[in-house]
C-alpha cells in the first residue's frame, strides 16, 4: 500500500466533529472559501476544529486530555523569568490564602474552647473563669492552665 495514495477513492473519511465547526464550514462555504472570513471568525473556527479534536481523541483513546506537569521549581511551562516569577508568587498567594482554613480544620471542638477561655482570661480575668464555671459545660484537663 504507497501511503500516498488515499485509502478509499474519494479521500479518507472523516467524522462529524461538532456543530461548531459545522456552522463555520458553512458560513466560509455560503462566503466563497476560508479566506473570506475575518481574522477573528478564522481564529475562532481553528479553536472549535482544536477543541473538536480534542474530545474526539479523548473519546478514541478513553483518556482525560491532561497535560502533563513540567518537572521544574515553578511547575510551569513559561520560560521568561518574570512570567516564572509570577507563577511562583501565584504559588505561594494561594498556599498563603488556604493555610487558615488548613489550621481551622486541624483544630478540634476542646481546642477551640481552650482557645476562647484563655483569650476570655486574658480580657476579663480570673472572675471570669469564676463566674462561667457552669456555662464551661465540664472540666477541662486544662484548666489550671487556664486561670494561670
Amino acid at each position: 500500500m504507497n501511503p500516498r495514495e488515499p485509502c478509499e477513492p474519494f479521500g479518507p473519511e472523516y467524522p462529524q466533529l461538532s456543530a461548531a465547526v459545522a456552522k463555520f464550514r458553512a458560513m466560509a462555504r455560503r462566503r466563497g472559501g476560508l479566506k473570506r472570513l475575518t481574522h477573528a471568525e478564522r481564529r475562532a473556527y481553528g479553536a472549535a476544529v482544536h477543541k473538536a479534536f480534542v474530545s474526539l481523541n479523548t473519546k478514541v483513546k478513553g483518556l482525560p486530555a491532561i497535560e502533563p506537569r513540567p518537572h521544574c521549581a515553578s511547575r510551569t511551562v513559561y520560560s521568561d523569568g518574570r512570567k516564572i516569577a509570577a507563577a511562583i508568587r501565584q504559588q505561594h498567594l494561594s498556599a498563603l490564602r488556604a493555610c487558615p482554613a488548613a489550621e481551622r480544620r486541624s483544630r478540634s471542638p476542646l481546642d477551640w474552647e481552650l482557645m476562647y477561655a484563655k483569650a476570655m482570661v486574658a480580657r476579663h480575668g480570673r472572675k471570669w473563669v469564676d463566674a462561667n464555671r457552669d456555662r464551661m459545660g465540664r472540666e477541662w484537663p486544662e484548666q489550671e492552665r487556664i486561670a494561670a
